[in-house]
């Protein structure tokens, strides 16, 4: 400062009340590594950045910018230097298999439920994640998979798991008290269940929901090695199965669901091998149930999807149906067409039309083939990308 006075030299920032100084670290960033620097600035902010309410581990950040030579080591001691204080959000991404132990992986799942609050994200994918849609599944090692256990109990409103670069096997919580009274959200990603094997006293998905959950809201679940989806849920709003490998059932009571979803039914992933057709049965009991979308394009002429859907009256919106075709090139699709007979008040329909389905000279014209007919529809969406050619008036 002009003069030579010596005001600069004072710590004024140290002299901030506690309040204050959590309010600017939450300004920081939500970086883990980053928060934690802020130990440095002085004594008195040794111990402030363990009040921060969201922490982001992230191994692929930290070592573009400053390599960690142990990031679980990291993770572990921070939850250490927190203690037992709450936490609104805590994220971690594993991009390599080399950064945590299986063990280290249970502890952190363990500290998150009961101390997170809001949400708990584990990421655990690498650049080529054996549970991706487009690798095989697991089949024959399942044995040797690490497993990560749900404690019995937790706090956590939302919590989402993706398993898919071990993948994990998910064990849950088998004791008869097991409650996660707060969930709200439930995402699991590429998680084995290991409900193929006969094995006693394991709980099952169905069970957890149905037992355990008693808030649960909204579901998103790919799961691998799973026969048979079960779901009984009293408070269910939102189902969205992002993908049905191996799964050839699916029985779905929730009085209170409004969407369901449907997502990247593909061939490549049949339910018993690589190029075997596909027959999954889809039935839902939901008589409040306002908005269907089935995302998919891939089935194939010899593949069959059974919708067995009750309470399709109070169904309002269909999204990203494909509509049957018929060429040398086309998909089973005929759920699209059901669906739009089977649902007499629905107004807003998006419609996913695709050249590769049809052969160039041959269009199904549905003006004379019985064609839904949709009194109540008020608006209608067409994606049809290639197809610009072909689409007539009559559509």
């Amino acid at each position: 400062m002009a003069g030579g006075s010596s005001a600069g030299d004072v710590d004024r920032i140290s002299d901030l009340p506690d309040d204050l100084l959590h309010l600017i670290l939450s300004y920081v960033s939500d970086d883990a590594a980053e928060v934690t620097r802020t130990s440095v600035l002085s004594r008195r902010w040794r111990r402030v950045w363990i009040h921060a309410q969201k922490l982001c581990f992230d191994d692929d950040r930290q070592s573009r910018w400053r390599r960690l030579a142990n990031f679980g080591g990291f993770v572990d001691w921070a939850f250490a230097q927190r203690g037992d204080a709450d936490i609104q959000s805590v994220i971690i991404f594993m991009s390599r298999l080399d950064s945590a132990t299986p063990e280290q992986v249970n502890e952190w799942l363990r500290y998150a439920v009961r101390r997170v609050v809001k949400t708990f994200w584990f990421n655990a994918c690498d650049s080529t994640p054996i549970g991706a849609w487009w690798a095989p599944p697991p089949r024959d090692h399942g044995h040797q998979l690490p497993t990560v256990e749900l404690p019995s109990h937790g706090r956590t409103a939302s919590i989402n798991l993706n398993l898919s670069s071990y993948p994990f096997r998910l064990k849950l919580p088998a004791s008869p008290a097991a409650r996660y009274e707060a969930l709200t959200d439930l995402s699991l990603s590429s998680a084995w269940f290991g409900e193929d094997e006969a094995v006693a006293g394991r709980r099952t998905l169905a069970d957890f929901i149905s037992s355990c959950c008693p808030l649960l809201r909204k579901q998103i679940i790919d799961p691998m090695r799973l026969p048979q989806l079960v779901l009984r849920a009293e408070a269910l709003e939102e189902l969205i199965v992002a993908s049905t490998r191996d799964t050839q059932t699916m029985d779905v009571t929730a009085p209170n669901l409004r969407i369901f979803e449907l997502h990247y039914f593909n061939s490549m992933t049949s339910v018993t091998s690589y190029g075997e057709s596909i027959d999954l049965v889809v039935r839902i009991t939901a008589p409040r149930l306002e908005e269907i979308a089935i995302n998919n394009s891939t089935l194939e002429i010899e593949d069959n999807l059974d919708l067995r859907i009750h309470g399709l009256a109070s169904v309002r919106r269909l999204k990203n149906l494909t509509p049957a075709m018929h060429g040398h090139n086309c998909c089973n699709t005929d759920y699209g067409l059901w669906l739009l007979n089977n649902c007499p008040n629905v107004e807003h329909i998006d419609l996913r039309l695709r050249y590769e389905m049809l052969a160039t000279h041959e269009v199904d014209d549905l003006t004379d083939n019985g064609a839904p007919r949709l009194y109540k529809a008020r608006s209608m969406v067409i994606d049809a990308c290639g197809l610009d050619q072909y689409l007539v008036t009559s559509v």
